[in-house]
This record gives structure tokens, C-alpha cells and sequence, in this order.
């Protein structure tokens, strides 16, 4: 059931950006499916019930909203979150050097998190301004290795290039998956604008010719 819980998770996102609203009632719908059929059977085998988590949830949520829930009555952000954070250290005590891995998580949403959780901890560039410089170093970097190094090197440039454009969104705190999603649906369907111009004879067009079908596309 692990591979239907994650793609009903992406249906509701695809349905949410969409704005779908009946979309979006249907595939909630899926995933509360789960989560009960998830429930059931660990019931089965003695485990745990869905009163159970219900309960663990609901008190987590007080547990950790002091500001919401408690008597320490604040709006300031980076307060709630040191909070958040010192409840979480009394709950599971000290955490392990280093920042969590977050390994299950896609590419582009991993090292979103990853790096919010270092800037909590002081390790940050200020403001956008700083990141765009070691953006432009990053790319420099990869030239470099595409002229001159081995295929693990360019992909090692590559990587970090990634991990930096990240850094932009998130100051920006633009979600990267996101906007990764509109980009491709963007190329769709303009590639599908060249087709229509093109007619049957696409496929056999030179390349210079299917650049000027994407510029009148655009």
C-alpha cells in the first residue's frame, strides 16, 4: 500500500494546482481511505487504532502550539519556531549532530528542507542577493568540468547547481516542485502549439526550423 498512499498524495497536489475543487474532495477522499485501511490493520494485529491516532495527533498539535493552545501568547515567527523546535528536543531528547537526512522525500522538496533547517540553526545567506553570486560560481564551476573532467564530476557540478537554484526559491520561499510543474506543463503545451502549427510534418522538420515554431508558440 506504500507506492498507493504516495501516488494518491500526488493526486491531490496535481488536483489542488488545478484547482479542481471536486478533484480535490474525491482524491482527500482517497487519501482518508488509507489512512482508516492503514489504521484497521495494525488494529488487527494489536498495534493501534485510529482513536489512537487521532488522539496522538490531536495532542502533538497542543503539545507543540503553546502559542495557540498554552500561555505563551506570541506571533513572532522565528519565536514559534525555536519553540516548536524545543519541544520536539523535550519529546525526543537531543537530536544527533548534523541535519536530518529527510531521505524519503524527492529531490527538490528534500533539499528544501534541508536547507530551512540549517538557516534555523544561523547557517544561511542573508538575503536572495547573496545566493546569485554563488549560483553564477556554481555555473562557472560546471563549465569548467563539462570541458575538462569526468562524467561524476559534471554530474557533482550539477548537483550543487541544483542544490543553489533550491536556495533561490526558497528565499524567494517559492516551492520548487511547484513551480518545476508549471515550467513543464508551460513546455507541453507549447510543444503542442509547434505540432498544431507544424501539422503531420513536424517530426521531419530541421532543428532550426522547429525553434522558429517555438518562438511562435511562445
Amino acid at each position: 500500500m506504500r507506492a498507493y498512499l504516495l501516488e494518491e498524495s500526488y493526486e491531490v497536489i496535481e488536483a489542488v494546482n488545478r484547482g479542481d475543487i471536486p478533484g480535490i474532495r474525491e482524491e482527500l477522499g482517497d487519501i482518508m481511505f488509507l489512512v482508516f485501511f492503514y489504521s484497521r490493520l495494525y488494529e488487527e494485529k494489536g498495534d493501534f487504532s485510529l482513536k489512537d491516532v487521532l488522539g496522538d495527533v490531536a495532542d502533538k498539535l497542543i503539545r507543540r502550539h503553546p502559542h495557540v493552545f498554552g500561555t505563551n501568547q506570541t506571533n513572532d515567527v522565528a519565536q514559534i519556531l525555536s519553540n516548536w523546535e524545543k519541544i520536539k528536543v523535550e519529546e525526543k531528547g537531543k537530536p544527533a549532530p548534523g541535519l536530518p537526512k529527510e531521505g524519503f522525500l524527492p529531490a527538490l522538496m528534500r533539499a528544501y528542507k534541508v536547507q530551512e533547517k540549517a538557516a534555523r540553526k544561523g547557517f544561511d545567506w542573508k538575503y536572495l542577493e547573496d545566493v546569485i553570486p554563488a549560483l553564477e560560481s556554481e555555473v562557472i564551476e560546471f563549465k569548467e568540468a563539462a570541458r575538462n573532467e569526468s562524467a561524476a564530476r559534471q554530474e557533482d557540478e550539477l548537483g550543487d547547481i541544483l542544490f543553489t537554484i533550491v536556495n533561490c526559491f526558497r528565499h524567494l520561499q517559492i516551492e520548487p516542485e511547484v513551480a518545476l510543474h508549471r515550467a513543464i506543463d508551460k513546455f507541453q503545451e507549447r510543444f503542442k502549439k509547434m505540432q498544431t502549427i507544424a501539422g503531420e510534418g513536424f517530426d521531419d522538420l530541421p532543428l532550426e526550423e522547429k525553434e522558429k515554431l517555438w518562438q511562435k508558440s511562445k
